[in-house]
This record gives C-alpha cells, sequence and structure tokens, in this order.
C-alpha cells in the first residue's frame, strides 16, 4: 500500500530522524559494541512513513551520528541502521501492526544487524572482533523485549493521538 505523506507525518518523520540519532548517541559501551534504543523512533518512521521514508530517516539519523560523534562512515554499518526503518513495513499486515509480526520483525532485524555489523567489525578488527560476540549477543537478546514493548506502546498508545493510524488498527 502507497502511503500518503502529509505534511504532519513529514514533521513527526524529522522529530523520530533527530529523536533516533539524539538516542543513539546516548550510549553505553565501546567502539565495538553498544547498549542504546536507538532502533524505537527509527521502527516508528518506518511503520508511518513506509519502507522507503522509513530507510531515509534511518539512514540519516546514522549520518547525523557519525557527523556528531566523529565516526568515519561505515557503509555496513549505516545499512544495518537503515534496515531499522527500512524493514518496519514486515510487522505491518493489512494495514495493523499485529504483535507476532512486531516480534519476528524486531528478532530479525537484530539478527541481521548483528551479521552485518559483525562483517564491519571484522573488516576493522580482524579476528578480535570475536572477543566481544558473546557480549554483544547478550546485549541483542536483553534489549528484545525492551525494544518490542515501546514499539507496540508507542503505536498503540500515541500515535492515534496524532491520528497517524486508524482506531481499529491494533491486533494481538
Amino acid at each position: 500500500m502507497k502511503k500518503k505523506l502529509t505534511v504532519e507525518k513529514m514533521t513527526i518523520l524529522a522529530v523520530l530522524l533527530a529523536l533516533g540519532a539524539v538516542l543513539k548517541m546516548i550510549e553505553i559501551g565501546t567502539g565495538e559494541f553498544r547498549i542504546s534504543v536507538f532502533e524505537i523512533p527509527l521502527a516508528i518512521a518506518g511503520i508511518i512513513g513506509g519502507p522507503i521514508w522509513g530507510f531515509f530517516v534511518a539512514f540519516f539519523a546514522d549520518g547525523l551520528y557519525i557527523l556528531v560523534k566523529g565516526w568515519p562512515y561505515s557503509p555496513l554499518m549505516s545499512l544495518s541502521t537503515a534496515l531499522w526503518g527500512l524493514l518496519a513495513f514486515l510487522s505491518v499486515r493489512r494495514n495493523k501492526v499485529e504483535f507476532r509480526y512486531l516480534v519476528a520483525y524486531v528478532i530479525g532485524v537484530s539478527i541481521l544487524n548483528f551479521l552485518i555489523n559483525s562483517v564491519q567489525l571484522y573488516i576493522w578488527y580482524d579476528w578480535g572482533f570475536l572477543a566481544n560476540v558473546p557480549l554483544r549477543l547478550i546485549i541483542m537478546i536483553v534489549k528484545w523485549p525492551i525494544i518490542i514493548g515501546s514499539i507496540w506502546l508507542i503505536y498503540r498508545r500515541v500515535l492515534p493521538l496524532f491520528n497517524l493510524t486508524d482506531k481499529n488498527t491494533f491486533t494481538k
């Protein structure tokens, strides 16, 4: 389904872009791993704006993060971030966000991000990146309920206030 982009949606997508960049900067970790919840606004942007706008919001949020933090540009890391916005449509069926699809989307994109980021870390650190793989796996698994619960709560309780969704668009 083609989503109509209104001025209100563009404004909310811009706010989500800025929020994604800021949440990515609020982190605990090192260059090899990070504990952050930047995925939440990027996924919401993908749900609201569709896969194309979600991709752009996530990609530019990562670009802002790179500019502010001074990290070198990495196409693989940017791609892994952009997947959060691009693939958010997988949680939507018949214009409804279904919880089981949301869970599959978050777990699937997290694993895909883990693999893509591992390739980039291998390029940077050679086999030394394996030292943090167990910690990165634990962080990924611990973040799943936080991300899933936050997206579900925001989509059910906050977005209807902006008339971005129909009242009966939520299923369990």
